[in-house]
């Protein structure tokens, strides 16, 4: 099972519009393929959960179903709920990234998931800072 082993990088970037960096936090999780990985980022107002479950196809292509849940409370006090459930194609290495709260026309967003999935190899799975950063991914 071992030799299945994958390593999963995540990396959460908050922009606020009062400062010029985002908030970040990165954590790496392992799994094996078909057992899920969860992110949950709460905050006063608002709570994320994302939710990704990696599989390899018999040619040994990866794919991922990934589903996102957002709960968020809005300014007049009511809470609202959202879902996603989306399955992805991706290769080892490949940026996921996941707007919970969609993107501004601009291209900003309040919110940036990155998801990377790496073969785990001796206890040195890729680092999400060795990926590609141009912002480009599914």
């Amino acid at each position: 099972m071992r030799g299945e082993a994958l390593a999963v990088s995540v990396r959460a970037l908050v922009n606020h519009p009062d400062t010029k960096e985002p908030w970040q936090a990165s954590e790496r999780k392992y799994t094996v393929p078909g057992t899920p990985v969860s992110i949950k980022m709460m905050g006063s107002d608002v709570a994320v959960v994302v939710s990704m479950t990696p599989y390899r196809t018999k040619d040994g292509s990866l794919f991922m179903i990934a589903q996102g849940q957002v709960w968020f409370r809005e300014a007049d006090g009511t809470v609202r709920y959202r879902s996603t459930v989306d399955t992805v194609g991706v290769n080892f290495g490949e940026k996921l990234l996941f707007y919970p709260f969609g993107v501004y026309p601009d291209g900003r967003a309040p919110l940036r998931i990155e998801l990377v999935v790496d073969p785990y190899i001796n206890g040195s799975p890729a680092e999400l800072d060795t990926v590609d950063d141009s912002g480009s991914g599914q």
